[in-house]
């Protein structure tokens, strides 16, 4: 805010939410005092999922949501009756995924109208669909600053958690009720999710439930200390110690247990009769109020399993804000590292699965096989036409020359699927 002084209007926040085909929470219905069993209407024992994707300002303005639904096509019928402006994306599991980010960052460009010379400020979760390369790319072309919140933090810090989805799904489930009792004998699919969704997200979508969710979490008015103190304290459960720690307790425990035979003898060693009586009332004394026990004592607090020293730690991400220049440059290396890690494994994938379509001499049996593959090689490429192994079609036939031992299509080298020896044009 110092660097860049947002207007309420350019500070939004994005999050993404499921919605079901079955209602969450059933809604209170009337019966007979004293029955033991009330029936209520249901569409499926178990429902399907949709995500929608909702962005939202302090002053009111939202742009319009976005549908992801678990296929590989759409059709036009499944945003029939849809609230106006919404696009629908396709996934196979219907979940939001780096490329289905950047086409909703195409959406929100179209109806927020962010530049270089006037940015915005996005603010989100740390999903690692928004932390993608080309996500990062695009955001700082556009000008858009993501400001990714710190983790286990969204549901108190993040406008959309704290007043709009909570609301958006009670309207959700009332409207879904509604329909599935005006429409008796059928059950709710992906083709009236939209619709329904329509008239949920009118009501919700107020101007005063943007001003609460903002104001709540701190942002706008800025409020730091919006959050009480007493919230910070841990948790008993999350009290992990280490192997280390319940040892040196175990041996400080043991230690503080044991008699001290310095109160009961004097310099010389003999026992002091004086100094033992004191010990016996003194012991009569503490006897006497041990029945004054905690109720730590009789209930205790349950606390997380020891942490073992071999435990894998979860890589943290980062928070703040992710598409500077320095993070950028952090990312394009990280991702170049992952794909000469996949083509390092493509390689040897490819150099196992290579077969020869001859028949090598029977004469031949040197210890070394010219017409074996290591994986230190890599992928192997085609001599005619340069296209990798890992990239060859399914069920296309390789052929090896045997005197260069180099590989190639059998359509590249012009020659029938049934050759047994294959010399390739080069060494020919």
């Amino acid at each position: 805010m110092d660097k860049y002084k947002f207007e309420p209007s350019r500070i939004w926040n994005v999050d993404e939410s499921g919605l079901s085909t079955v209602p969450s929470k059933n809604s209170k219905i009337f019966a007979t005092k004293g029955r033991k069993q009330v029936g209520v209407l249901t569409s499926a024992e178990r429902g399907q999922h949709v995500t929608v994707v909702c962005a939202m300002n302090v002053i009111g303005s939202y742009v319009p949501p976005a549908l992801i639904f678990p296929r590989k096509r759409l059709k036009n019928e499944l945003m029939d009756n849809s609230p106006p402006g919404s696009v629908a994306f396709a996934q196979e599991k219907g979940w939001m995924t780096g490329p289905v980010f950047l086409q909703w960052l195409d959406h929100f460009v179209k109806y927020v109208k962010p530049s270089p010379e006037d940015k915005i400020l996005l603010i989100l979760d740390g999903h690692g669909s928004h932390k993608s390369l080309e996500v990062l790319e695009f955001t700082k072309k556009h000008g858009i600053i993501l400001f990714c919140l710190p983790p286990y933090t969204t549901h108190r810090l993040q406008p959309l958690d704290v007043t709009f989805y909570s609301s958006l799904t009670n309207y959700y489930n009332i409207e879904l009720e509604k329909w599935l009792k005006n429409h008796p004998g059928r059950v709710v699919t992906h083709f009236q999710v939209a619709s329904i969704l329509k008239k949920a997200y009118a009501q919700a979508a107020t101007i005063s439930t943007a001003e609460n969710g903002f104001y709540q979490t701190g942002i706008i008015p800025l409020n730091p200390d919006i959050i009480p103190d007493w919230m910070y304290a841990a948790a008993e459960p999350t009290n992990i110690e280490t192997e280390k720690e319940v040892l040196s307790n175990t041996e400080s425990d043991n230690l503080s247990s044991q008699p001290c035979s310095s109160n009961m003898a004097d310099d010389s060693g003999n026992l002091n009769p004086e100094k033992n009586t004191l010990n016996v009332q003194e012991r009569s004394s503490r006897g006497s109020s041990s029945l004054n026990v905690s109720e730590e004592e009789i209930y205790p607090l349950p606390k997380a399993p020891v942490e073992t020293q071999n435990r894998t730690q979860r890589r943290k991400g980062k928070s703040g804000i992710i598409n500077a220049t320095p993070e950028i440059v952090e990312a394009k290396r990280l991702h170049a590292e992952k794909e000469a890690k996949s083509l390092r494994t493509a390689g040897k994938k490819a150099s196992k699965n290579l077969k020869n379509v001859f028949e090598p001499n029977e004469s031949d049996n040197s210890e070394d096989d010219p017409y074996e593959t290591d994986d230190e090689y890599g992928d192997t490429v085609c001599i005619y036409c340069n296209e990798l192994f890992s990239h060859s079609r399914p069920k296309e036939v390789w052929l090896q020359c045997q005197k260069c031992l180099q590989w190639c299509h059998i359509d590249c080298a012009g020659v029938s699927s049934k050759t047994k020896r294959f010399t390739c044009d080069l060494c020919k």
